[in-house]
C-alpha cells in the first residue's frame, strides 16, 4: 500500500512486527510503501501422529504461546540475518509477548529494534499501525 503523505516515510527498510499470543503479521515499510509480507499463526492443534492422536493437546496456553514466540523470533532472525530485509525493527505486541521475544532475537535483530509498543493491533489496518508508530 502507498503510505499516506502525512505519515512517516521510511528512508531505510523497516520490519514491522505486529503480534498477539497466537498470530503475527510482518510488514516491510520502505520509502512511500508498506507491504504485509507474511502472516504467522499457531495452529489450534497440530497434526496427528501415526497412532491418530492429536499432538499438542497436552500443551497449556502458556506453552503454546512460548512455542509461538520462539518460532516468531526464529523467523525475524532469519529475515534480518539471512535476507537483510530491514535496517530497523518495530515490535508492536502486548508486553508479555515483546519481552520474551526480545530475549530470543539474534544480536543482528536485537540491535536494530527501534520502537516497542505494548498494544494489541491485530485488528487494525496498516494506516492505524503507522499512526501508532509515529505517535510513540
Amino acid at each position: 500500500m502507498q503510505i499516506p503523505e502525512a505519515l512517516q516515510h521510511f528512508a531505510e527498510p523497516a520490519l514491522i512486527v505486529t503480534a498477539d499470543h497466537f498470530q503475527a503479521r510482518l510488514w516491510i515499510a520502505f520509502e512511500d510503501s508498506m507491504e504485509e509480507i507474511e502472516t504467522l499463526e499457531l495452529p489450534k492443534t497440530e497434526l496427528s501422529d501415526n497412532e491418530g492422536k492429536e499432538i499438542g493437546q497436552e500443551m497449556t496456553d502458556d506453552e503454546r504461546t512460548r512455542h509461538f514466540i520462539s518460532g516468531l523470533a526464529d523467523h525475524i532472525n532469519q529475515l534480518i540475518r539471512d535476507e537483510e530485509a530491514a535496517s530497523s525493527l518495530h515490535l508492536i505486541a502486548p508486553a508479555d509477548v515483546i519481552n520474551p521475544l526480545k530475549k530470543l532475537l539474534a544480536p543482528e535483530a536485537a540491535n536494530i529494534v527501534s520502537k516497542e509498543l505494548d498494544v494489541n493491533v491485530m485488528k487494525e489496518d496498516a494506516v492505524q499501525i503507522l499512526e501508532r508508530i509515529i505517535a510513540a
